[in-house]
């Protein structure tokens, strides 16, 4: 008997890794308790490989949607040079999908602007405002003054709109009265 043969294991596995834990043996003689059941009507999940791929993806999605965004924003809306090959491929239906979010989200925004509006007008000093930009943000002076030509044109044309309605409105009535003074 040589020196240390009596703590050598009678059968001669392989030391493998999973054979290193129980948890490791258990997966390696059992593989099929350990794997996710498929929920019936439910698609199939992806694999942790699929799931990076996706993953890579979406990055990549969003990285071109910062960069239309901010095309939009300064109106450079011709792709820039540094674009990938991908992003130049794609970059005519990002700007199309972000201008028709934008005009999605204009009811919210107009909403959320009048409530704003009025918080400041009720409770806002215009003296101290106006001091406030000019030390402050004058950066935000000139986006100031481009939305108040905006929002004088968005009146107008509200008012001409209920203008309009109330004639139609008003029609019927004046046809009614026209027919009472000339019955015939």
């Amino acid at each position: 008997m040589t020196k240390g043969s009596h703590l050598r294991p009678i059968c001669h596995y392989p030391r493998t890794a999973s054979h290193l834990s129980i948890s490791g043996a258990l997966r390696s003689l059992a593989p099929q308790a350990f794997e996710r059941i498929p929920v019936p009507g439910a698609p199939p999940r992806p694999t942790p490989e699929q799931e990076a791929i996706d993953r890579a993806k979406a990055a990549k999605e969003q990285r071109l949607t910062r960069k239309v965004e901010f095309a939009i924003r300064t109106g450079q809306e011709d792709p820039p040079a540094d674009l990938t090959t991908w992003e130049a491929d794609n970059w005519r239906g990002k700007v199309y999908e972000a201008k028709h979010a934008r005009e999605e989200n204009i009811p919210t925004i107009l909403d959320t602007f009048a409530y704003q509006l009025s918080v400041v007008a009720e409770h806002g000093d215009p003296r101290e405002a106006a001091l406030w930009l000019t030390n402050n943000r004058r950066d935000i002076l000139g986006d100031l003054q481009r939305g108040v030509g905006w929002l004088q044109l968005v009146l107008e044309e509200a008012e001409a709109d209920l203008r309009q309605r109330q004639r139609y409105e008003e029609a019927p009535k004046l046809g009614e009265q026209v027919r009472m003074q000339n019955p015939e």
